[in-house]
């Protein structure tokens, strides 16, 4: 390796570990944020806690972050390298274009087969640890397992709903149940406010609600709008909730994203033996080898890319990063989408990110072999 290549590869790899620790960092904020928040208004967790929390969900965002990184990381360098006129330099010497960056495409397969790795093997199984772990931190204070702003559906025979909770306090506001009786609304229950008391041996939760408002419907025309009995309004409003079943289906709950490769492919296999089409668990299976791949796609368009761009600002390149991975990730996301239609074969269509990035970085590379 000559003096240009260890230069240029020196420049890459340091812009490539900031670019690393940066997208890491804001994408493990924006996975584990709303969930910490809830757990240290209560102070259930310690600083150690916290660090393992975020070494248990590192994987899974490297998975992201990599070719993110490598993406803003090769802009960046392409962008100086050919500001600074060291390009023009290099290219009157004889050298080619794939002749000088390539040291770049050398890193972006080699981080591509960690990204593989990663996806595949390691992120699945952290990831569901991850959800164990913060489901058994949560015991210790039941009411941060109810989510606000959404339909909770995980009680027998009832629909809660909380607008807002304050974990300090043990106090939910704008609180709407739904009693069902046979799958149809029989009551329906509005609070401005509720407090909570928890019995943790018994999983229990003990909710009052004040100033609650009761519209009762009749179990045996429930959509009779005559039979129906409005605004009947009580001070305080006692009801027990079992916290039971919902902790038990979050600590069984293991998705397709949380097995690794092989249990995947092993679930597919027994599925198409019995005649069912296994099409979640390729979909899932062709996502993680298509993200691993991306990384040396995002290279082939960032190097010529960046070329192109001729500017060494650093926001300039993580400006063009992020838009053109927005782009990709968006695309693979629709493809995703399309996995309840077999027909479609969706586990194909996730390469079709990666396809095109390949075709567009191949054109531009070819035009600036040829300039």
């Amino acid at each position: 390796m000559g003096v240009l290549h260890r230069h240029l590869l020196a420049s890459h790899l340091v812009n490539l570990g900031m670019t690393l620790a940066v997208f890491t960092f804001v994408l493990l904020l924006g996975n584990i944020f709303k969930d910490l928040v809830a757990l240290l208004a209560n102070r259930t967790i310690d600083a150690w806690t916290i660090g393992h929390f975020f070494l248990l969900l590192v994987p899974y965002v490297l998975s992201f972050s990599m070719p993110m990184a490598l993406l803003a990381a090769t802009l960046l360098v392409m962008g100086s390298f050919s500001a600074d006129g060291e390009l023009t330099a290099c290219r009157a010497t004889g050298l080619s274009f794939l002749q000088i960056t390539a040291p770049l495409f050398g890193v972006a397969a080699a981080l591509s087969l960690a990204c593989l790795w990663v996806n595949c093997f390691v992120a699945p199984g952290m990831k569901y640890r991850f959800n164990q772990a913060f489901v058994e931190i949560a015991l210790k204070n039941p009411i941060s397992l109810l989510e606000e702003g959404t339909h909770i559906r995980d009680f027998p025979d009832m629909v809660l709903y909380i607008g807002r909770r304050d974990i300090r306090k043990n106090m939910l506001y704008d609180v709407r149940i739904t009693s069902l009786a046979n799958n149809e609304m029989s009551q329906e229950i509005h609070a401005e406010r509720g407090a909570l008391s928890v019995d943790p041996v018994q999983l229990k939760l003990h909710l009052r609600l004040f100033n609650a408002q009761i519209d009762q419907r009749d179990p045996t025309d429930p959509d009779n709008i005559e039979k129906r009995k409005y605004g009947m309004t009580v001070a305080e409003y006692p009801l027990e909730l079992d916290l039971a079943k919902l902790v038990d289906q979050r600590r069984a709950v293991k998705e397709a994203h949380h097995c690794s490769s092989t249990d995947l492919w092993r679930q597919a296999r027994r599925l198409g033996e019995h005649g069912v089409h296994p099409t979640p668990m390729l979909v899932e299976l062709h996502k993680r080898l298509a993200l691993g791949v991306a990384c040396f796609a995002f290279a082939t368009v960032a190097v010529p890319l960046g070329v192109r761009v001729h500017r060494r600002e650093t926001s300039i390149g993580i400006l063009i990063s992020l838009l053109l991975a927005v782009a990709y990730y968006f695309l693979v996301l629709f493809a995703e989408g399309l996995k309840r239609s077999p027909h479609l074969y969706p586990e194909l269509v996730v390469w079709f990110p990666n396809l095109v990035f390949q075709a567009f970085g191949v054109f531009l590379l070819w035009k600036q072999q040829r300039a």
